[in-house]
């Protein structure tokens, strides 16, 4: 009996030694029997790698929407044997772009580059890169990034828009070109996108005083704000534009009756922003209206929408002129684009006075002839219809048009 229970014993032992050594470091199917070693497990005695990083935090600062930072961390091997280095887990937009030597041996020291893009809209941001290594103290390395995340320029408003301006009398808005970098921003240049009506604006600049550049700026990006008085002090702060420009835009007369579009290009000397573009909208209004179903006075648009190419379509619209040249108004048509879209002539010449007498009407019959062959003008690409008048302050009347012909 004494043996028996000796035997079970002794099997006992033998079982629980071989679960201890498999829950250390399964077997591997090595016919020997002898267990490799495993990256991160110290099972057994001998030189080991040490892993000392330099910092294993960078705090990026402001940094712009479209910009991509970029930060070298330092890996040192402290140890007596060979480090090795390889790229484990990320948060999202956070990459591990380089490993400079995925082995480091002792004494020597290697660089992790950890890459950021920010594209994920403004605010603070914190990630991190892994780096997993076969140092058996310390099996992970968790590297983070971390700043605040802002278009470095911008402009105040980011839209320049003018409303109605009157024909024949100058129009003058401003907008202020605000930068968050501590280096000074300065304006090189300024373009206009459109050539063609580049003659009608002017834009002047000027460097804005310091008094004036937190003007408007309070409350601007303070929403969904977290944290104590003191957390909010640091960040209005660091969200305060540091310098910035006074841009000074006017629209000339000359421009036709209707909505126009053009773009500022502000060309700056920060590296990650050279180029700021500006939108300027407006509507040039007078002594000539259209009225009538479909139009869109505000940006010169008359919808149609899809027209069947066997039905054709044809859309009746109103010339309204006040003033003392109503009577004497005449209307030409001098190009339509693409030629489908066609105006009848002869109604144009049919001006009469109403009320009393200072106002007059003329018909604007637009039509698409049945028949007519496919077109798709209801993306960025529109149709165009340009009349020619003659009171001195009007010299022509721009129709955009917004169509389709299907078969």
């Amino acid at each position: 009996m004494a043996a028996v229970l000796a035997t079970m014993v002794g099997v006992a032992i033998g079982v629980g030694f071989a679960a201890l050594r498999i829950a250390v470091a399964p077997w591997d199917g090595n016919p020997d029997g002898v267990l490799r070693e495993m990256p991160g497990v110290a099972w057994r005695d001998g030189p080991a790698p040490k892993v000392v990083v330099d910092r294993e935090e960078h705090e990026f600062g402001t940094m712009d929407i479209e910009a991509e930072g970029r930060y070298d961390f330092t890996f040192t091997n402290r140890g007596e044997a060979m480090l090795e280095l390889t790229a484990g887990k990320t948060s999202c937009g956070c990459t591990v772009s380089e490993i400079e030597d995925g082995r480091i041996g002792p004494g020597e020291s290697g660089r992790v580059t950890v890459k950021w893009t920010a594209d994920r809209g403004e605010g603070p941001y914190r990630q991190t890169a892994m780096i997993e290594t076969n140092d058996p103290a310390r099996p992970r390395v968790t590297l983070t990034v971390s700043g605040r995340i802002t278009r470095v320029v911008r402009p105040v408003p980011a839209e320049l828009a003018f409303g109605q301006v009157s024909i024949g009398r100058p129009a003058t808005a401003q907008v202020r070109l605000l930068c968050y970098l501590e280096a000074p921003l300065e304006v090189l240049a300024c373009e206009l996108a459109d050539q063609e009506t580049d003659e009608y604006f002017e834009v002047t600049f000027e460097p804005l005083p310091a008094d004036q550049l937190d003007e408007g700026h309070e409350g601007e990006e303070n929403s969904g704000k977290e944290g104590g008085p003191g957390e909010e002090a640091k960040r209005d702060e660091a969200e305060s534009p540091k310098s910035g420009y006074l841009l000074e835009v006017t629209v000339k007369p000359g421009l036709p009756l209707g909505g126009f579009s053009q773009t500022i290009l502000v060309q700056t000397n920060v590296k990650s922003v050279p180029t700021v573009k500006i939108p300027i909208t407006g509507t040039v209004v007078g002594e000539i209206s259209i009225v009538g179903r479909g139009w869109d006075e505000e940006n010169s648009l008359l919808t149609l929408d899809t027209v069947r190419s066997q039905e054709g379509a044809e859309r009746r619209l109103l010339l309204v002129t006040r003033g003392p040249h109503c009577k004497e108004v005449e209307f030409k048509v001098v190009r339509t684009d693409p030629d489908l879209l066609q105006v009848d002539q002869q109604r144009l010449k049919e001006t009469t006075p109403i009320g009393s007498g200072m106002v007059s009407q003329t018909p604007l019959i637009i039509r698409i002839p049945r028949g007519s062959r496919r077109a798709d003008y209801l993306g960025s690409k529109l149709g165009e219809i340009l009349i020619q008048t003659n009171p001195p302050e009007i010299r022509e009347l721009r129709i955009r048009v917004r169509f389709a012909v299907e078969g």
